[in-house]
């Protein structure tokens, strides 16, 4: 009978190594609320989550599934009940099955574990993990945690760089782990992107390929996106991303996405409404990550995954604080433009535009803006540096980052090459930032970043086919070297 279960073994893993593809499933989650406890809350939640796990599983075949930040709980905690909300969480080193354990852990996890050996998949989720130092002291995590096909805890990360979280103790260590299909992946959460620790330092392992990301974030206009901040990432590095957003629409929130190391979006969803949904697309294993100093391209979205009829009317986004951007005014009307325009003597950007009016109802000016110095993200400053083609409402810099509510209309743009040339800096990273009406990141553009000199680079992102709708075609970076430095344009 052993020597049965290990020929079984054998040929399971040879079936799931022998395919080029794993299928992974994201859920865009709206938490249900309406609970009378804090523990039913998380326990209706559970009820939910094991819904879309069957379903992956018995329905879809797929391999593993990845649910968003707060899912269970919501974004309000109230800290009064944080003990009821959260849970004590297996060292991954252990090798524990809560489902084998049941009276060692809390009812949600056990749930949650036993679904996953049920069902013969990996589940990911996020959840606030209670610690206990020393019989006495408490702490608070904002974790995820992978329970693998027999529900085995076998990962746990603890988000490292908070948003607003006073009553969460920040994580310090890098977590990743092996799939049976071949595939090692890296696990971070939300704010995290933005962050050399975690997101740049993880992938200092060369064997890691995919990333998994839980996130709740809050979309801001122009060049942090929730989609547009996925995508960016994903196709700066090379990597496959998937990751699952919490919809809160009307408070910002929401946005998932399964996006692949060769620069296409396999499937997006963002929605004016707080329901929830399950992405599903099979990912290609082992793409080596591109080599710095390469291009990079997107591609679009297939029609497979294109969903027209959305309405993004109720998606509330946030207006970025602009003042210290420097901005000019695009003609629309002449056919062909070519603008530049600086920050500081090492931050320039210049725009090369070929376009076609479709009628004379512009409800869009375009805006030349460029930026380097130190912003806010929650109550932290961070070094950035942009540069990018804008929508405004109106000739006023105060309106760029607004959205009309009709789509944009009245243009063309043929042709598009940005270019910016910045301080050649070895401790930061620039991405692409693309934003449709639809708040969707757009496809078919290169991106490219070259080194002029030891004290220079260059950085291309050109359109390959036309686009219209385009709120935001830009480049976003990231200087680490200025965290912390305070607001305000840099020289």
């Amino acid at each position: 009978m052993h020597l049965f279960y290990v020929l079984l073994g054998q040929i399971f893993l040879q079936f799931v190594y022998g395919h080029d593809t794993y299928r992974a499933a994201v859920v865009e989650y709206a938490p249900k609320l309406t609970a009378s406890t804090p523990e039913a809350r998380v326990m209706d939640n559970v009820h939910k989550y094991v819904e879309f796990i069957e379903e992956a599983a018995t329905k879809k075949r797929v391999d593993i599934i990845l649910f968003a930040e707060n899912g269970l709980t919501g974004m309000d905690i109230d800290t009064e009940h944080i003990d009821d909300m959260s849970t004590e969480v297996p060292d991954p080193t252990l090798f524990l099955s809560p489902c084998s354990s049941p009276s060692n852990y809390s009812e949600a996890l056990v749930v949650l574990s036993c679904t996953a050996q049920m069902h013969k998949l990996y589940v990911v989720v996020n959840l606030i993990e209670r610690f206990v130092h020393n019989s006495s002291q408490k702490f608070y995590y904002n974790t995820n945690i992978v329970f693998d096909r027999r529900g085995v805890v076998i990962s746990r990360f603890r988000k490292i760089n908070l948003f607003f979280e006073d009553y969460i103790t920040p994580g310090n260590d890098i977590a990743t782990f092996k799939s049976d299909f071949g595939v090692t992946f890296g696990m971070f959460i939300c704010n995290d992107i933005l962050f050399k620790y975690p997101s740049l330092e993880i992938l200092a392992d060369n064997r890691i390929t995919d990333i998994l990301y839980s996130v709740a974030w809050f979309s801001e206009i122009p060049f942090l996106g929730a989609l547009s901040v996925q995508h960016g990432y994903a196709i700066t590095n090379g990597v496959n991303l998937l990751a699952s957003g919490h919809a809160r629409p009307s408070f910002y929130n929401g946005g998932s996405g399964i996006y692949l190391a060769n620069g296409s979006v396999a499937n997006v969803y963002i929605s004016g409404t707080p329901i929830s949904k399950m992405l599903i697309a099979d990912v290609h294993k082992g793409h080596r990550r591109s080599s710095p100093g390469s291009c990079q391209s997107a591609v679009s979205l297939s029609n497979n995954h294109k969903d027209v009829t959305r309405d993004i009317s109720g998606f509330n986004t946030i207006k970025e604080n602009m003042v210290n951007y420097t901005f000019k005014s695009l003609d629309i009307t002449q056919s062909e433009i070519f603008e530049s325009l600086c920050s500081t003597k090492d931050s320039c950007c210049s725009i090369n535009i070929t376009s076609k009016r479709t009628n004379f109802d512009l409800n869009y000016v375009y805006k030349l803006a460029v930026f380097k110095g130190g912003r806010y993200i929650a109550t932290d400053t961070i070094g950035s540096r942009s540069c990018g083609l804008i929508a405004c409402l109106n000739h006023d810099n105060d309106s760029c980052g607004k959205r009309n509510s009709n789509r944009l209309s009245g243009i063309i743009f043929e042709k598009i090459v940005l270019k910016g040339t910045f301080q050649n800096i070895r401790d930061g990273q620039d991405r692409p930032a693309t934003l449709n009406y639809n708040l969707e990141p757009i496809g078919d553009y290169t991106f490219c970043k070259k080194e002029i000199n030891k004290d220079a680079v260059e950085i291309i992102l050109s359109i390959t086919k036309p686009q219209t709708d385009l709120l935001t075609f830009g480049i976003f970076g990231r200087d680490f070297n200025s965290d912390n430095k305070g607001t305000g344009v840099f020289e």
